[in-house]
């Protein structure tokens, strides 16, 4: 493997294709590269009657994708970058949830933010026992994105809110659980599941292909079994998320919960961005988008809107968190009940330049 190659391709000969991440050393972060040979590599695939499926993977067992490349944002966020990157993200989310042929994720490691973006879409999600998942966006002034709107709010009772809010890490099995996954398999059989999807006779029509696709995917896949930490926590999650009508709701319900569970989700929500709490309820509490072209449209303008509103926190948030590392940001406003409806229409507010193109 070429090191320097952000995605490094091989083609099986039974019909194959493997597309791997390979930027280790950033936890394959996606950078605006990274996403247009994605994007180019599916375009192409989608189009080669050759190409029976596509599989998509990290050169790194500790991280499948740990998010967009937010340092890069930070530096370029004032000019035309931001609207840009997000605009080929988007394209490329959406194009894995089109995609023609089977498209299979093996979601090994640590997925977050834009990681969830290239795997949450497509038909086959597959996780394993060492997966880490999570939407950590609030944590550094931003917002839950790559279609977050769609599949959050999808998810049962207040399960969706939680995550965006919080940026709560699942395991493996709890993406199972609750269907962000597909199929958990154990790391120690991912080789070997992989082995055989590229080696085994897919057949020549459409319908066997995905057939002989289903059948290995099942046949490697393990039940949950006592490693389901998420289900323990969803009565909990129900009555504190699913009826809260506000943020300043969710606050009060968690104070006034004797559980540890309650104490620590509240702790989490406190170092979270104020406005960030804000603009994400707002987003996930309203009407569901019935398409993740929708719901991409709409948050491709709240993006933009907080690279490049005075009021965003976003460049302060990854100053403290990516850049000096301090984990002290200094939110403005510094409380959720000091964040004003108004502000939070500002940035749920549509861009006039602000579109995206072949959605």
């Amino acid at each position: 493997m070429d090191a320097e190659e952000a995605v490094v391709v091989h083609s099986g000969g039974n019909g194959a294709l493997r597309l791997v991440l390979n930027r280790p050393k950033t936890l394959n972060a996606l950078s605006y590269d990274t996403i247009n040979q994605l994007t180019l590599h599916l375009q192409e695939a989608a189009m080669n009657s050759n190409v029976k499926l596509v599989l998509l993977e990290s050169s790194s067992q500790r991280a499948f994708c740990a998010g967009g490349d937010i340092r890069a944002l930070y530096e370029q966020g004032r000019t035309n970058y931001p609207q840009e990157f997000f605009g080929r993200e988007f394209f490329l989310n959406h194009l894995t949830h089109v995609f023609p042929k089977p498209y299979i994720s093996i979601q090994d490691g640590i997925v977050m933010g834009g990681g969830v973006g290239i795997s949450v879409h497509g038909a086959y999600r597959v996780v394993t026992d060492k997966t880490v998942w999570s939407m950590p966006e609030t944590g550094i002034g931003f917002i839950p994105d790559v279609g977050s709107s769609y599949f959050l709010s999808r998810l049962r009772g207040g399960l969706g809110l939680y995550l965006g809010l919080t940026g709560a890490r699942l395991t493996g099995a709890d993406c199972l659980y609750c269907g962000l996954a597909t199929h958990l398999v154990p790391r120690e059989f991912v080789d070997q599941l992989k082995m055989e999807l590229c080696s085994a006779q897919l057949g020549s029509d459409a319908a066997t292909v995905v057939s002989t696709v289903e059948n290995i995917l099942g046949r490697y896949n393990k039940p949950i079994g006592a490693t389901c930490m998420l289900e323990r926590s969803m009565e909990d999650i129900d009555r504190t998320f699913s009826k809260a009508s506000s943020v300043e709701d969710v606050f009060q319900r968690l104070a006034a919960s004797e559980s540890v569970w309650a104490a620590d989700t509240l702790k989490v929500l406190h170092a979270r961005c104020p406005l960030s709490l804000k603009v994400t309820f707002r987003m996930l509490t309203a009407e569901p988008p019935t398409t993740l072209s929708c719901a991409l449209q709409r948050e491709f303008s709240v993006v933009c809107n907080f690279m490049h509103l005075q009021e965003t926190n976003f460049y302060e948030g990854v100053r403290a968190v990516v850049v000096d590392k301090d984990q002290k940001p200094q939110w403005k406003p510094r409380r959720v009940q000091d964040v004003t409806d108004d502000l939070v229409s500002r940035f749920l507010a549509t861009r006039p330049s602000s579109s995206l193109a072949n959605l």
